[in-house]
């Protein structure tokens, strides 16, 4: 009796010769699970959790309105924001800040009107990096627009200002004078 038991358990632990040579027909489920967790973490690693940075503002809410002239440059505050993912565009201050380092697109356009020009400049912190302006005879409108993409570190700071003696004006139904940036990349 004691031989039997012992050669069943034989049996059982160490299995037969056809039993060792014969491939094993089910798949090794924790070896797929680990290729997949690395192919998700090389995902991860490709795409980044990046968060979401988008917004467009416009000048006015409601009605017509205008914002200048000023004797000097003065940073242009559009308040009536359209999109604002991720809240990195202040309608108080009219400044963007980044929220993460990254590879941003922003664009912008100004309209102005009678013997008022139009000048708007695209500002990185303290510098200038790209400019709209016309400055063409007297007429009935003025309008111009500009973008560019930008390297930022998180917290740079990026603003429109309005060029001394310029004017931007819009209307509510039109969106004439606009800004607008998102994140493109991080990296």
């Amino acid at each position: 009796m004691v031989s039997a038991v012992l050669w069943v358990l034989l049996w059982v632990l160490g299995g037969s010769e056809a039993q060792r040579s014969l491939p094993s027909c089910q798949p090794d489920i924790y070896a797929q699970l680990r290729e997949l967790r690395t192919q998700v973490e090389a995902v991860r690693i490709e795409c980044g959790d990046a968060p979401v940075v988008a917004f467009t503002a416009s000048l006015v809410d409601a009605g017509h309105g205008h914002y200048g002239p000023f004797n000097t440059n003065a940073v242009l505050v559009l308040r009536n924001v359209l999109t604002n993912r991720g809240n990195a565009y202040s309608p108080t201050t009219g400044l963007f800040s980044a929220p993460v380092a990254g590879l941003y697109f922003f664009s912008f356009s100004s309209l102005s009107a009678g013997a008022q020009p139009c000048g708007v400049g695209l500002y990185r912190n303290a510098e200038r990096v790209a400019t709209a302006c016309d400055h063409s005879a007297p007429a009935t409108a003025h309008s111009a627009g500009n973008a560019a993409v930008l390297w930022l570190k998180a917290g740079d700071r990026v603003s429109l200002q309005l060029g001394a003696g310029a004017m931007a004006i819009d209307d509510s139904s039109l969106r004439q004078t606009t800004f607008t940036g998102f994140l493109v990349s991080l990296t």
